[in-house]
């Protein structure tokens, strides 16, 4: 025997809606990967050897809670959604030789995280390119920005169309 239940929307015991229904079958949830954000670059950036040096990321594709300032190229925790992040950042360093040792960083609150970091170990392709992924507990308020790192001995520049940070909620 089969049983069903009509309805339009299902509520928390506070009354806070968990799921609606139009009445056409189309479904609406919470927005549970909430705030999310994407950036990139806008022009190739000019990184200096041996320096710890920010990537710019002044174009936004997505930001849903306005989060991601691009004149600094930082996301923000927006007060009220502290909880578990994931982030993921994407760089590409022309012009680099088979000694030198690129870097990815994922920093937090202006300092290195040492789990949100990946280190070139063997010799490199000309253009170096990798990415970092980073999950976290977050707090509201706390910040974070990309950074990259080279040691070739004189200015190297990134691939704009390869540079990109996002990231999302993914729980409370």
């Amino acid at each position: 025997m089969a049983g069903i239940i009509k309805v339009n929307q299902y509520q928390d015991f506070n009354g806070n809606s968990i799921m609606t229904s139009d009445g056409s079958g189309n479904l609406t949830t919470q927005n549970i990967v909430r705030p999310a954000f994407r950036a990139s670059q806008n022009a190739n950036q000019a990184i200096p050897t041996g320096a710890y040096t920010k990537i710019t990321m002044d174009v936004e594709q997505k930001d849903t809670n306005n989060a991601y300032d691009t004149s600094l190229s930082r996301f923000t925790i927006p007060s009220g959604y502290a909880g578990q992040y994931f982030f993921s950042a994407q760089i590409r360093i022309s012009g680099l030789g088979d000694q030198d040792i690129p870097q990815l960083l994922i920093y937090k609150n202006g300092a290195l995280d040492n789990n949100a970091r990946v280190i070139a170990t063997m010799g490199v392709a000309d253009n170096w390119s990798d990415n970092v992924t980073y999950t976290m507990e977050c707090s509201e308020g706390e910040y974070f920005e990309v950074y990259g790192y080279h040691n070739y001995g004189s200015n190297r520049d990134t691939s704009a169309s390869f540079c990109n940070f996002q990231g999302f909620r993914i729980g409370s």
